[in-house]
């Protein structure tokens, strides 16, 4: 009796045993499909729609096309940066105007936020600025060395003096937290990218001036930043086709760019008066939520003295995986706005009878997978 009970036993153990061995299979199994999941970046259905597209128009579809409308308040000088609301207003920052101007869904004129000088709600150097999920815009004056802030109607709230520098961008991190982007910095080569509270606090800072800038004997301060809802943060200096990955803390995620014949690089010696400009420059940086993409653009100088710009927009995933790419326009990449649609801009280059540039164009895109 003692004999059957024991064989009882081991019988229930190997039956025991026989199962955590399965479940340790499925596991393994479900553990190497979520690892290749967050590896691709996104649905494999939809990198492969993209891979296929060789050009612009195969690649993103328009969604619609405006004007901005003109007027003496709404007149553009200069476009320095455009970002949308969650409602879809579109705002424009114009240093020669010291004001962000805010047009509606179809271009419509809306309201003029900021004036020249010094005080409260005013500017000196608007260079950028940011929309939070509740309205409220964060617009950076990099002379003065601070962001302000407005509610959704324009009206002013309040200020955060900048520490080591001015910058160029600013990008909201959800809602506790911005980032101030300064591609070049007088003091330093490092700490470029800045996170601060919305209280105005310093919390991190990192990412480095590329090698090859710091010979540079001139100013290069081009550069791009974008982030996600996540509070990740993607960057490059224009001067180099590298683009970082961090989280809002200051940790490196990856890295990942690209090396095109066409990809003219920098190499420190400047420009010569005269002459057609010989460097490419990557310019702009937008990523999505749907499909989990990252867009990079990069611009092309002319052949000729003071011709326009062409731009070439390329896809990886948020890994940094490239996807597709070599996508030429003439407009520029600019942000993303409500349900993934991506804003890019035409900007005129015939003056008007009054010796003016007309307002830029409004394309808004969607990518075709």
């Amino acid at each position: 009796m003692r004999k059957r009970e024991w064989e009882q036993t081991v019988a229930q153990l190997i039956i025991i045993a026989l199962f955590l061995a399965g479940l340790a299979v499925v596991f393994s199994s479900w553990s190497c499909k979520a690892k290749r999941t967050d590896t691709a970046g996104l649905d494999a259905h939809k990198r492969a729609a993209l891979a296929q597209k060789r050009t612009f128009s195969e690649a993103f579809r328009s969604v619609g096309t405006f004007h901005l409308e003109e007027s003496d308040s709404s007149l553009i000088g200069r476009v320095y940066d455009v970002q949308v609301s969650n409602g879809g207003e579109i705002y424009v920052c114009d240093p020669t105007s010291y004001a962000v101007l805010v047009f509606g869904k179809r271009g419509e004129f809306k309201r003029k936020i900021g004036t020249k000088g010094e005080g409260p709600g005013q500017f000196q150097w608007l260079a950028s600025a940011s929309v939070s999920n509740r309205g409220e815009i964060f617009a950076l004056d990099s002379r003065l060395r601070r962001v302000s802030v407005f509610d959704s109607t324009g009206h002013f709230l309040k200020l955060f003096f900048l520490k080591e520098g001015g910058g160029q961008l600013i990008r909201l991190l959800g809602t506790d937290f911005f980032c101030v982007f300064d591609p070049y910095h007088l003091k330093s080569t490092d700490n470029l990218v800045r996170v601060y509270d919305v209280q105005g606090s310093l919390r991190s800072s990192f990412f480095s001036l590329p090698k090859i800038v710091e010979k540079a004997r001139y100013v290069v301060a081009i550069g791009s930043i974008d982030c996600t809802s996540k509070g990740i943060l993607f960057v490059t200096h224009g001067a180099e086709y590298q683009v970082a990955k961090y989280d809002k803390s200051g940790r490196r995620l990856a890295g990942f760019g690209r090396n095109p014949s066409w990809f003219r690089a920098f190499d420190a010696s400047p420009p010569v008066p005269g002459k057609p400009f010989k460097y490419t420059f990557v310019t702009g940086i937008v990523s999505l939520s749907e499909p989990e993409v990252v867009l990079v653009q990069v611009s092309i100088p002319s052949d000729k003295p003071g011709g326009p710009f062409r731009n070439v927009i390329d896809i990886f995933d948020m890994n940094g995986n490239f996807i597709t790419g070599d996508l030429e326009t003439s407009w520029q990449l600019e942000c993303a706005g409500p349900d993934n649609r991506i804003l890019f801009i035409e900007t005129p280059t015939e003056l008007t009878k009054l010796g003016k540039l007309p307002n830029p164009t409004i394309h808004w895109c969607e990518l075709a997978w």
